[in-house]
């Protein structure tokens, strides 16, 4: 497990989606989650059952990152909408939102440090059951990066990580 700002941020990888627990691991409440995968080739309903899952779970904010990131971001919302239209909260004050980021366009460490310090669930202050969680898929070169990243979140390699970005 890794810290940043006093949030336990806890690091995993996965061979695939499909892999992810059925029950929520035991230190994830409701969570935020970085999740790095190669969604090209994934089906779109093994990509809608993985949003099922971890919504269900307590999911509450999403940044994906890696190749077609957009299209598994947009199935995400989809699952999170029709969730909340099915339970009758859809444009209640009830409802209940997962905030949804995807970075096609940036690089690794712009996604890790987008989620490290600008990913905030609807600005709400998170109690000691939240927490956060860094998960790549099926990529032991992005694992060993994210890693070395989250062991130390404010080092040097954030320097400049936004320059040149609108």
């Amino acid at each position: 497990m890794f810290e940043h700002w006093n949030r336990p941020i806890h690091f995993g990888t996965l061979p695939s989606l499909a892999d992810w627990p059925r029950h929520r691991p035991p230190p994830l409440q409701d969570f935020a989650l970085l999740l790095l995968v190669d969604s090209m080739g994934i089906p779109d309903a093994e990509l809608e059952a993985f949003a099922r899952l971890t919504v269900s779970q307590g999911m509450t904010y999403l940044c994906v990152w890696g190749p077609d990131c957009e299209r598994f971001h947009d199935i995400v919302d989809q699952v999170v909408i029709q969730r909340e239209i099915d339970l009758g909260r859809y444009g209640t004050p009830d409802e209940r939102f997962v905030l949804t980021t995807w970075h096609d366009k940036d690089t690794l460490d712009q996604a890790i440090f987008y989620f490290l310090n600008c990913a905030d669930p609807l600005g709400q202050p998170l109690d000691s059951s939240d927490c956060w969680a860094a998960v790549v898929v099926g990529r032991g070169d992005w694992a060993e990066h994210v890693r070395s990243r989250l062991a130390d979140p404010g080092g040097d390699w954030t320097d400049g990580t936004y320059e040149g970005r609108p």
